[in-house]
């Protein structure tokens, strides 16, 4: 991984890619920041003006409800026909009904004065009725509604210090909503109710934009007018913070303002276009806002530019370069109307290519050749040394003038070396190895008579699975040279199975005393195992011949000691016999 890293650091790709970016990432960073920051500066100005727009309007709408304050207090206080309606009117009807008219005459005159109120009411609690002025504009079911809500509110009976006497609170009806203010007087009630929409019809001077709004919030930051406006948006949050904007709305499209009413429970809040304040912003600003989200596209064109021209015909170079490293030669690169010099390269390294594979080919045909050569010299050398065995034989049974048995014997000989000499072959089916094993036992048998046993066992299926010729015959003749014991007869065991992956597996098997140490190790590391007197020529001859044939992948031969057996031999070839080295 340490390796890949700094390969990956050291590439044209990484060092021309990081290069720009640390060129062109600061530049961007500083208009994005910039941008940003004047952004924020002209909603600070625009904030700050509008927050002391609604400053001075809530400042006006509670001058205006003080206003009505003190006239209620005065009623409160001054007026003795209040005093009257604390009877009860069936005692004092005559009494009563004087000092509601009176009361109604008062209020009805004085309501003028005052333009911001809508109505000026009493209300008695010991007769459960309701003295109001009249409201103009309004259906007589919208003054039925707003007087049963009055109502509804008188008859909850609540204690002295609920809000309804300290601030001027929101009455909520069908005809709409209302800021309403009562005052305790003994048993009756003095109050006022205020129309919002009257409270914001100054506001239609204000210009916040052509979508922006100022609206009545409750103490629960609800809306008290423009139901519509804010059913269309829903995603509004009209919480705000008194020393600072706050952005509101889906994607902030909103900034907010606002100020609380010092006289009662609800807030006066303004909302502005968040796209009426970026049109604010200075000619040269909004330039340098273009330019930074210029300078993103323009980074992410270049980049692809780059990529498209100079970094992936590189990597497809590169590519190229790695796969014929890997000894594919059969790779080329596609020539693609990139630049003049890419197409150069392109052309030079295909034609490059293409010459040493052209070469590599001549060089192994060459090879291919000698190892053929090779390997047909080391068959050979089979040949010889069996010969020299198969006379000394003869010889001894000549001596003895057992003519029968020299028949026998020339017969097996005649097969054996029929079979040797076939030295133009590589591979042979196993069945004819097999074959060629027997008969050569059957000579040896005949040379040690009741000293020598053997036992082959190889399924039906695999007799005609190909082998390379004379595979198995050194490791049995190496047995019968090495292993035999004065005292004990020899027994060798030959056994051939299929094993998974495709893999033939050929065991022999003997219960001499086994390989000395110092030839297994030479064995091992594959060392010539020639002496003066050509002792275990055999098996270094059957494993350098696998080495011509086969890869180390493909075949392999193990050369152990079985604990009071004696040598063991494994030779594990693929199933089918492919020779890839000579194909």
């Amino acid at each position: 991984m340490p390796l890949r890293n700094n390969l990956l650091l050291r590439s044209l790709r990484f060092q021309l890619v990081t290069g720009f970016l640390i060129v062109t990432i600061p530049v961007v960073i500083l208009l994005f920041f910039n941008n940003q920051y004047a952004i924020k500066v002209v909603r600070n100005q625009i904030a700050q003006s509008n927050q002391n727009t609604i400053s001075l309007y809530m400042n006006q709408i509670d001058m205006g409800l003080e206003e009505v304050d003190k006239y209620l207090y005065t009623i409160a206080t001054q007026e003795t026909n209040l005093n009257y309606l604390k009877l009860w009117e069936r005692n004092h009807h005559q009494t009563y009904n004087k000092a509601k008219i009176q009361i109604f005459k008062r209020l009805s005159k004085d309501i003028a004065s005052y333009k911001l109120a809508d109505m000026f009411f009493v209300y008695s609690d010991s007769n459960q009725e309701l003295i109001k002025t009249s409201m103009h504009g309004y259906s007589f079911e919208e003054r039925e509604a707003i007087a049963g809500g009055i109502i509804g509110l008188l008859q909850e009976k609540p204690e002295y210090g609920h809000h309804y006497y300290d601030y001027w609170s929101v009455l909520q009806t069908d005809s709409g909503n209302f800021l309403y203010h009562i005052v305790k007087s003994g048993t009756t009630y003095v109050g006022a109710i205020v129309n919002v929409k009257n409270v914001m019809t100054p506001f239609d001077l204000v210009d916040l934009g052509p979508r922006g709004k100022a609206v009545l919030t409750t103490s629960e930051d609800k809306p008290m007018s423009d139901a519509e406006f804010f059913a269309e948006n829903p995603s509004l949050q009209l919480s705000y913070e008194k020393r600072e904007y706050t952005l509101t709305g889906l994607n902030n499209r909103f900034l907010i303002v606002g100020e609380q009413s010092r006289k009662g429970m609800f807030n006066l809040i303004a909302l502005i276009p968040n796209d009426v304040i970026l049109e604010k912003l200075p000619v040269l600003q909004r330039i340098f806002s273009v330019l930074s989200f210029g300078a993103v596209l323009l980074v992410i064109l270049f980049l692809f530019f780059l990529r498209k021209v100079i970094l992936h015909p590189i990597r497809n170079i590169v590519s190229a370069m790695r796969t014929v490293s890997s000894g594919f030669m059969d790779s080329r690169i596609a020539e693609r109307a990139t630049s003049t010099e890419m197409e150069v390269m392109n052309k030079t390294f295909n034609n490059m290519v293409t010459q040493i594979q052209a070469l590599k080919i001549s060089v192994y045909e060459e090879q291919l050749n000698h190892q053929r050569a090779e390997l047909k010299q080391l068959q050979l050398q089979v040949n010889p040394h069996f010969f020299l065995n198969s006379l000394n034989i003869i010889y001894n049974l000549a001596r003895v003038k057992d003519f029968e048995l020299i028949k026998d014997m020339s017969m097996y000989l005649v097969k054996y070396f029929r079979y040797t000499f076939r030295s133009g072959m590589a591979l042979v089916e196993l069945k004819d190895e097999i074959d060629h094993i027997r008969n050569y036992l059957n000579i040896q048998e005949l040379r040690f008579p009741g000293q020598l046993s053997f036992r082959i066992a190889i399924p039906d299926n695999l007799l005609h699975h190909p082998i390379p010729l004379l595979v198995i015959q050194p490791f049995v003749e190496n047995a019968i040279k090495h292993a035999f014991i004065m005292d004990k007869p020899l027994h060798i065991e030959i056994n051939v199975n299929e094993q998974p992956d495709s893999v033939l597996c050929i065991i022999v098997r003997d219960n001499g005393k086994g390989f000395p140490a110092e030839v297994l190790a030479r064995l091992l590391d594959e060392q010539p195992l020639v002496n003066e007197q050509g002792e275990h020529i055999g098996i270094w001859n059957v494993q350098h011949r696998l080495r011509l044939m086969y890869t180390h992948e493909q075949s392999l031969l193990t050369v152990t000691n079985d604990p009071n057996r004696g040598a063991r031999i494994e030779i594990r070839l693929p199933l089918g016999g492919g020779n890839k080295r000579s194909a």
